[in-house]
C-alpha cells in the first residue's frame, strides 16, 4: 500500500521529471550554450609551414613527403571539439584593461573554448622519442589544426550573429595584453569545459590537451573597431620583436 509520503515523493519525481528539463532548456536558451560540438579538423599547408619557420623557396622531397603525412595524421587522429556560451557583460568577470577595451560598446559576450584532444597530444609525444624532425611537424600541424578550429567556430558563430542584425568582435584569449593566463580557470568553469569536452587545467592554469585555446568574442549592436577586424596585435605583448609583423603579417590570431 502507498503511503502519503510515498505518494508526496511520487509526485515529486514526477513534477521533476516534468520541470527540470523544461528548466535546463530554458537555461540553455538564456545563455545560449551548447553541449560540446564535434567536427571535422582541416590543416593548412601554409600555415604549418610558417609555423615551422618557412620562410620560402623550394621544399626538399623528403619535407614535402613528411609534411603531407603528418597533415594526414593530424587530421585523422585529432577529436576536435568545442563549446561556447553567451553572457551578459556584467555577469563575466573578465581581467585586464585590455579586453574591456576589446568588449567596449558590447553587451553581451562569448565564451568559447576548443580542444584537438588527447590523441593529438599522445601522438606527438610518442613521435618525440622516436623522430624529433617529425614530432616538431606534427606539432605545427596541429597548431595549424586548432587555429582553424577556432576560425571555424568564429565564422559559424559571425554568421549566426549577423542573422540577428549584432556583431561580434574577434577573438580575445587569455595571455593577450594584460588579461591573465589565470583567466582560463574561470572561463573553463563556465563552459564547464572539463565534462564537457575534456579540458583540463594544471596548478598552473595551463590547459591538457595542450591543443587547446579558451576566448572571448563581445556581441554589440553596431560596429565597432573591434567587430570589423580579427587581429589582436595592439595589445599583444610581442608586437614588438613579432617576426611576423616584420614581414607586413600576423599570426592570425
Amino acid at each position: 500500500m502507498v503511503g502519503l509520503g510515498d505518494r508526496l515523493r511520487l509526485s515529486d519525481k514526477k513534477i521533476n521529471m516534468i520541470f527540470l528539463p523544461k528548466m535546463i532548456l530554458y537555461l540553455q536558451h538564456k545563455h545560449h550554450m551548447n553541449q560540446g560540438v564535434h567536427v571535422k579538423v582541416n590543416v593548412d599547408r601554409n600555415e604549418t609551414l610558417r609555423y615551422l619557420g618557412y620562410k620560402g623557396g623550394p621544399i626538399p622531397e623528403d619535407v614535402e613527403r613528411m609534411l603531407a603525412e603528418c597533415m594526414a595524421e593530424i587530421e585523422e587522429i585529432a577529436h576536435a571539439r568545442y563549446v561556447y556560451k553567451v553572457f551578459d557583460i556584467n555577469e563575466v568577470d573578465l581581467a585586464g584593461e585590455d579586453i574591456a577595451k576589446h568588449l567596449d560598446g558590447c553587451g553581451q559576450c562569448i565564451l568559447m573554448a576548443a580542444t584537438l584532444g588527447m590523441e593529438t597530444d599522445d601522438l606527438v609525444r610518442k613521435m618525440q622519442v622516436k623522430d624529433m624532425a617529425k614530432a616538431i611537424t606534427l606539432d605545427a600541424c596541429a597548431s595549424s589544426a586548432i587555429e582553424n578550429l577556432c576560425n571555424q567556430v568564429e565564422a559559424r558563430l559571425r554568421e549566426e550573429f549577423q542573422d540577428k542584425g549584432k556583431f561580434i568582435t574577434g577573438r580575445f584569449s587569455p595571455g593577450y595584453g594584460d588579461m591573465p593566463v589565470s583567466q582560463q580557470r574561470e572561463l573553463c568553469h563556465l563552459l564547464d569545459a572539463q565534462r564537457k569536452i575534456g579540458i583540463y587545467l594544471t596548478s598552473g592554469d595551463a590547459m591538457i590537451p595542450v591543443k587547446s585555446i579558451t576566448a572571448v568574442l563581445g556581441i554589440s549592436d553596431k560596429k565597432t573597431h573591434h567587430t570589423d577586424t580579427k587581429s589582436t596585435c595592439d595589445v599583444c605583448n610581442l608586437t614588438e620583436n613579432c617576426n611576423f609583423r616584420k614581414e607586413s603579417r600576423n599570426c592570425g590570431k
